[in-house]
């Protein structure tokens, strides 16, 4: 079963699990969204590290990739920088098998994509 499908809008996504599905789910609650959620309202920036998201300065702004490394970060769990990167690091699963705390692809290709995401909460 490929671990790729098409999500709605025709967006190619994949799912990964970048936490350890052999914690318990009391463990993985650190990988869901309040870390992220303290940096809704903020501008996105392409590139940004996501350090002072609420900041002047353009390049500490969040972009999809820093979003979810700075949540991960909260949560003790390191991940790579980059979409790109990331697509590789963890194991792929199935839609079915997705949980909050695993990362989605989106955008422009299944070899190329071009946005992270995190799932918040899974529907069936």
């Amino acid at each position: 079963m490929s671990a790729w499908w098409t999500g709605s809008g025709g967006l190619w996504l994949r799912g990964v699990d970048a936490s350890d599905r052999k914690r318990g789910r009391r463990q993985r609650r650190g990988l869901r969204t309040p870390a992220a959620l303290g940096r809704l309202g903020t501008m996105y920036q392409w590139g940004g590290s996501c350090t002072n998201p609420h900041g002047p300065h353009l390049s500490e702004r969040c972009d999809c990739s820093s979003l979810t490394r700075r949540a991960y970060g909260v949560a003790r769990k390191e991940i790579t920088r980059t979409t790109y990167t990331r697509l590789h690091d963890g194991r792929a699963v199935p839609e079915n098998a997705i949980l909050p705390g695993d990362l989605l692809f989106a955008r422009g290709t299944a070899d190329a994509p071009e946005r992270t995401r995190r799932c918040v909460r899974h529907r069936q």
